[in-house]
């Protein structure tokens, strides 16, 4: 009998993210390169995973009836339904990538971790109170972790020192650029300068946008009056960043965007000057592979994880000093030797975060925890 592995896909909505570009991308080569173990994916009503993964002859779908977007609701419901589900698709393996964890009564439970942020917010003791209690009771009950960078891992154990983890990074594919008309119809659209600075991210606290307008006000009092582009979907910080940028005059200098395709963001990469990473706090870094992929210059804030991906070949900032930061940007703008150095590396860095690559780190653990592939 073939190795039957369950992935609840169930925890993914249909808005782009870095967990959906890991799940189809791993998983989705898993897939192809193990045809001998069968895989059933569990998905929401209406969701596009089934038109995104490989449709194959060892891949089956399941709707799993669980409405709503609060992540609460849909626990509540899921204490009802999975255990059938479980039950009938006689898995060996449970692969989720989401809280609560949902444990597999017989076989192997594997959860994925993206960031512990609920444990290390510094703004809300009772969500740090549930994080903790959530986060433990799931680490003891999983078979094993998977987290996606040794920054996290490290991070992890602090709280958890028992905790059996793996790392295995987020990946990534190149595509080809996009060409000269593709660009032109984007700026266009969207009425960019000619030449600007990016940030991508979803607007939220610990992405540190409010670091990034102030020191574009700096540059400007320093003479140097630069264009910013952000990209994100709005997830709580929106209102308060764009009365930032009105409070510090520089509404005709900075344009917010979101729900581009994965194309535009492509060509926002292209034609931008120079990629500023400002985040306070990241499990991993997407954005990072994103602008190695287009040749793309780039300044990270100073947090572990960034210095891991890069290892520390980048240009780096402290996230809490808006002179450093806006010192940096000057930097590697007036240098082109550095911004060749940033992107050349970048280019042999990406070969590292290849999706065939990873899945197959997935499958050794799979054979690590006992299952054979027989």
């Amino acid at each position: 009998m073939s190795l039957r592995v369950g992935l609840n896909g169930a925890c993914f909505t249909n808005l782009p993210s870095g967990a959906n570009q890991r799940f189809l991308g791993i998983y989705g080569q898993l897939a192809i390169l193990a045809p001998q173990i069968h895989f059933t994916i569990y998905t929401l009503p209406g969701s596009v995973l089934p038109q995104q993964f490989p449709r194959l002859d060892n891949v089956e779908l399941v709707e799993v009836p669980i409405a709503g977007q609060n992540r609460l609701t849909r626990y509540f419901q899921g204490c009802f339904i999975w255990e059938n589900y479980l039950k009938e698709g006689q898995l060996s393996i449970f692969e989720q990538f989401h809280l609560p964890l949902v444990k597999l009564p017989q076989g192997s439970t594997i959860l994925t971790i993206h960031d512990i942020r609920a444990l290390v917010s510094k703004h809300n003791p009772f969500a740090r109170a549930i994080g903790q209690m959530v986060f433990s009771k799931a680490i003891q009950e999983a078979n094993h972790i998977i987290t996606v960078s040794h920054a996290m891992k490290k991070q992890i154990l602090e709280f958890f020192p028992d905790a059996r983890i793996s790392v295995i990074y987020n990946g990534f594919e190149p595509r080809d650029l996009p060409d000269a008309p593709q660009l032109d119809r984007f700026r266009k659209k969207y009425s960019l300068a000619d030449e600007f600075l990016l940030s991508v991210g979803h607007l939220e606290a610990r992405k540190n946008y409010s670091r990034l307008i102030e020191a574009l006000a700096v540059l400007r009092d320093r003479g140097r009056s630069l264009f910013l582009l952000i990209v994100g979907n709005d997830n709580g910080e929106g209102g308060k960043l764009r009365n930032l940028i009105a409070s510090r005059g520089l509404s005709s200098q900075v344009k917010v965007l979101n729900g581009l395709s994965h194309e535009e963001l492509q060509c926002a990469y292209v034609l931008s000057r120079l990629f500023i990473f400002p985040s306070s706090y990241e499990g991993f870094g997407i954005p990072i592979l994103e602008a190695m992929a287009t040749g793309t210059p780039m300044i990270l804030s100073d947090i572990p994880v960034f210095r891991e991906l890069t290892e520390n070949q980048g240009l780096y900032f402290s996230p809490d000093d808006t002179g450093e930061l806006a010192d940096k940007i000057t930097y590697i703008l007036d240098s082109n030797s550095e911004q060749n150095r940033i992107t050349s590396y970048g280019t042999q860095r990406l070969q590292g975060f290849r999706f065939s690559s990873l899945a197959k780190q997935v499958t050794e653990l799979y054979v690590s925890l006992g299952h054979s592939l027989v």
